[in-house]
């Protein structure tokens, strides 16, 4: 326990209260349409953000937005509340949502579709919302970066905050028209090397913190496999979009890509991870979502439990943020299923509720 967090950990111990309810999204996924759930939503303390919103949009859109809205101020209430030596750490991991946009933004460049922005979301040119600017990178950043010309534009503009010097070295002597994989692998590789990086200069009492992004790095890395496995792609050409700092060792993963069928590499991680469960649920419909999912329960549930005993600690603040994306994930799962008229048993199998 550390003092230096206890006003941090008012803050977030209040606005816990907030959260909805487990039975909250069982109740939605009864719902009939996603008008019934924006009133339900009306009655928490998503109000605000459904109110703002509802003059602009209408549904899917309104749910989607009011959802991201309401992580987003979440977002910055735990960011406004560490100390100063935590400070570093959260910039770190909200940098997570820098890189998703900027990965849309190169693929826009790649692909030459047009991308828009509000002054919360980085949006597809058909309005939905891509992601949110949630980051070290603000609204004016990304309007700057989304007119430039070239990639090697972008990575010159993203230098002075890091990610553009480490990615140039990716594109050599091109002018960043290549292949995106590569781009992206060290994108991702820069964002744990740097949070890890950052841990070590905390408080002492980040172990449980770091087992939990070392196994969202293998969840990144078997979902990586599997979907290689699926598209018949041989190991030596994505081995280097392997990343390290799981609990699986990089070299473990040679022995998973020579396996036959998803079947075969489940049963090779099974020292690792037993994946019969999402197995189970790939075998009736050739879907990989289920692996996703799965992994993200168990490691939410594996962690949560005791980041959240942390008082007035790293973990309280953390237990916090993750609650806040858990719900969010769950709720978009269920307004988008219900857009796109999906059973209910599947919408189950992509939440995360728990």
């Amino acid at each position: 326990m550390n003092s230096g967090y206890s006003g941090s950990y008012g803050k977030v111990r209040v606005n816990m209260v907030d959260f909805l309810p487990q039975d909250f999204y069982f109740k939605a996924l009864e719902m009939s349409t996603l008008d019934e759930i924006t009133q339900a939503l009306s009655g928490t303390s998503y109000k605000e953000d459904i109110d703002a919103l509802s003059p602009s949009y209408s549904n899917p859109e309104l749910l989607e937005m009011a959802i991201n809205r309401h992580l987003l101020k979440k977002n910055r209430l735990a960011l406004a509340t560490p100390p100063p030596m935590a400070i570093e750490l959260m910039k770190a991991y909200f940098s997570k949502w820098d890189i998703e946009n900027i990965k849309s933004v190169i693929s826009s460049k790649l692909l030459d579709y047009k991308l828009k922005e509000n002054e919360t979301f980085l949006m597809s040119f058909r309005d939905i919302p891509l992601g949110l600017f949630s980051g070290n990178l603000t609204h004016e950043d990304f309007v700057n970066i989304m007119s430039l010309g070239t990639v090697r534009e972008i990575f010159n503009y993203l230098a002075k905050f890091g990610y553009g010097t480490y990615l140039l070295q990716f594109i050599g002597d091109q002018d960043g028209s290549g292949a995106v994989s590569p781009l992206f692998s060290a994108l991702d590789d820069y964002y744990y090397s740097r949070l890890f990086a950052q841990m070590k200069f905390v408080n002492g009492d980040e172990g449980p913190l770091f087992r939990y992004f070392a196994g969202e790095i293998d969840r990144r890395n078997i979902m990586l496999s599997l979907k290689a496995r699926v598209l018949d792609i041989k190991f030596d050409i994505v081995k280097s979009d392997i990343i390290s700092g799981g609990f699986i060792p990089v070299d473990k993963y040679r022995e998973f890509f020579d396996s036959a069928s998803v079947d075969e590499m489940g049963g090779k991680i099974k020292p690792f991870y037993d994946l019969e469960e999402p197995l189970e649920a790939y075998r009736a419909n050739d879907s990989l979502n289920s692996f996703d999912t799965y992994l993200k329960k168990i490691n939410y549930r594996k962690y949560m439990p005791v980041l959240r005993t942390q008082a007035m600690s790293l973990g309280s603040i953390f237990s916090f943020i993750f609650t806040a994306e858990k719900e969010r994930e769950n709720l978009r799962a269920i307004v988008m299923g219900k857009a796109y008229s999906l059973r209910n048993e599947r919408i189950r199998e992509i939440m995360t509720v728990g």
